[in-house]
């Protein structure tokens, strides 16, 4: 089997939640990917593991970093002020 190399950036995608994926078990690729089995594929598969690792530095940088929160503090306390005031 051939490796993959794994591409500069990742796509960027629409926010999902992790619990939603995992309620919805009436879904077969979401019950493949859940328990040991999903584990063993993703040990074996470096490709996977380097594209999940750099999609969740992406997720960190783009929605937890302390610029992001502060943005995000200044945009509410701006709404805030412009609907009292306004």
């Amino acid at each position: 089997m051939q490796e993959r190399k794994p591409p500069g950036k990742p796509p960027k995608r629409e926010p999902t939640t992790a619990r939603s994926h995992c309620l919805d078990r009436s879904d077969d690729r979401v019950r493949s990917h859940t328990g040991r089995a999903g584990l063993d594929d993703l040990l074996r598969d470096p490709w996977k593991r380097e594209m999940l690792g750099r999609s969740a530095q992406q997720r960190v940088h783009d929605n937890f970093l302390i610029f992001t929160q502060l943005r995000r503090w200044l945009v509410l306390i701006a709404d805030a002020v412009k609907t009292r005031w306004s």
